[in-house]
């Protein structure tokens, strides 16, 4: 490895674990699942009939990290969380990257777009919509971001087995991308190596899941059950779909996008075959997504995440191709050109700021959701010892199993963490509604996006039956007055 590689990641590594003065090091909801089944693949009992969909890496990696419990019992999720965020900063750097590599291979005589295209690139990315969110909770969209752009840019510089076992990754996170996978790999090693390969990506997908819940096919049927919050559950599940889609990749990105195409429309010379082959896959994975939408499929935006990096890249050239036109037909770029890359970098600065402090507030709001159980039964009244800590958060697991106390839904995998139970035991339905509820009113949901799931997924009158029993660091415990 080069000496620049390795200043380069411990770069990374410094402002991952730099980022946890602004944003402490909190997982979410789909990570916390994660976190939960790395210690259950640990301890031989994995459970996977609750939660969100199974996703291969996030949980291997994890139960690889579960000796880190020895040192705190939630050691495993801090790291793992600075894990995605390494990932996030090494996954902008490659999208700069491979917008100055598609720059100098459409327009090799225009050797001064790099510049220019790398600040774009990182502008795109950083403008497109939940790029902090998926940032600071450890989602799986920045590992499929940089494990798409290193594929892409791995291929493009003519080393097909590094793009393969990038791609290989990327199938962990994304089971979209199995198809452009295997053909790499069938190209990239033997036909032997590639169906060994494509073997072993399909047996991490379906074997612990028929484990953990009976069904091989679990992940898929819980990705097509119509949650509330499902572009598939909108009147029109396509066009929610490419909203969807429009969110994620962000201003700067759709401007280019448009810019490109009708720059390599234009030219269509060989030198831009790899930026027309970029584009095309790019449009081709955002009709399969929007497709499989509107077969039942949720449509979430994470499922767009792997063409982020590509369509940022294209969106950099084709708009320094913009500025190239408008300074017409001179050698170099006028001094001018730099405000076009300034306006996207206070785009996407613009973008971050707004979205801090929801971000923050979410963060905060899992820092204290343990305090919240274990004061919890005092504040109902059970009639169980809270002397402790410990004691707190074994009546709150008492109060849950039998039904009395229920946690809010976006919360409800950590809880499972923090109670040391399956999410199943935290999450299953109930034939009626808890007396209890731990409620964080300032957290928005992916149901609504304006507070608590349970109390929205509830009518009128039966939402002005509950009152405020008692708050707790920023939780409410809500109480049925019936």
């Amino acid at each position: 490895m080069q000496r620049r590689h390795v200043l380069g990641a411990a770069s990374a590594a410094a402002l991952a674990l730099a980022s946890t003065a602004l944003l402490p090091a909190q997982p979410t909801y789909d990570p916390w699942a994660w976190v939960v089944w790395g210690r259950e693949l640990v301890q031989g009992s994995l459970d996977t009939s609750a939660g969100p969909s199974w996703k291969p890496l996030p949980p291997i990696v994890i139960a690889a990290l579960s000796p880190l419990r020895l040192l705190s019992e939630t050691l495993p999720a801090t790291v793992w969380v600075l894990a995605v965020r390494f990932a996030a900063i090494v996954g902008i750097v490659l999208t700069a990257r491979l917008a100055v590599a598609l720059a100098r291979s459409a327009w090799p005589e225009r050797r001064d777009f790099a510049v220019p295209a790398a600040l774009l690139a990182a502008a795109a990315l950083l403008a497109g919509g939940g790029f902090l969110r998926y940032f600071a909770a450890g989602s799986d969209a920045p590992l499929a971001v940089s494990f798409a752009a290193l594929g892409a840019l791995a291929l493009l510089s003519g080393r097909p087995r590094l793009g393969a076992c990038a791609l290989a990754l990327l199938v962990l996170v994304r089971p979209e991308a199995t198809p452009i996978f295997a053909f790499v790999a069938w190209r990239a090693f033997s036909p032997r190596a590639a169906a060994a390969a494509l073997a072993a990506v399909v047996a991490l997908w379906t074997v612990p899941e028929w484990v953990g819940s009976g069904d091989p096919l679990g992940a898929f049927k819980q990705a097509a059950s119509r949650p509330s919050w499902a572009a598939s559950n909108a009147d029109d599940p396509v066009l929610a779909s490419l909203g969807e889609a429009a969110r994620l990749l962000g201003p700067v990105t759709l401007a280019g996008l448009v810019a490109a195409s009708l720059a390599l429309l234009a030219r269509r010379t060989r030198a831009t075959g790899a930026a027309r082959w970029l584009l095309a896959i790019t449009f081709a994975w955002v009709a399969a997504v929007a497709a499989s939408t509107a077969l039942g499929f949720s449509g979430n935006a994470r499922y767009y995440a792997p063409i982020v990096p590509l369509a940022a890249a294209l969106a950099a050239v084709g708009l320094v191709q913009v500025v190239a036109f408008v300074d017409g037909r001179s050698a170099r770029l006028s001094p001018l050109a730099a405000l076009v890359p300034g306006a996207g970098l206070l785009v996407a600065g613009a973008a971050l700021v707004s979205s801090f402090g929801a971000v923050r507030e979410r963060m905060d709001a899992e820092a204290s959701l343990a305090r919240a159980l274990a004061a919890a039964p005092a504040a109902i009244g059970a009639r169980v010892p809270a002397s402790s800590e410990r004691e707190g958060l074994a009546g709150a697991r008492r109060l849950i199993e039998a039904g009395t106390l229920r946690v809010d839904r976006p919360f409800q995998t950590h809880a499972a963490y923090i109670l040391g139970v399956p999410i199943v035991a935290v999450e299953r339905p109930r034939r009626k509604l808890p007396r209890y509820a731990l409620d964080h009113p300032r957290i928005p949901t992916a149901n609504e996006r304006r507070g608590s799931q349970l109390r929205a997924s509830l009518g009128r009158a039966a939402r002005e039956r509950w009152r405020l029993l008692a708050t707790i660091d920023g939780w409410r415990i809500i109480v049925r007055s019936d």
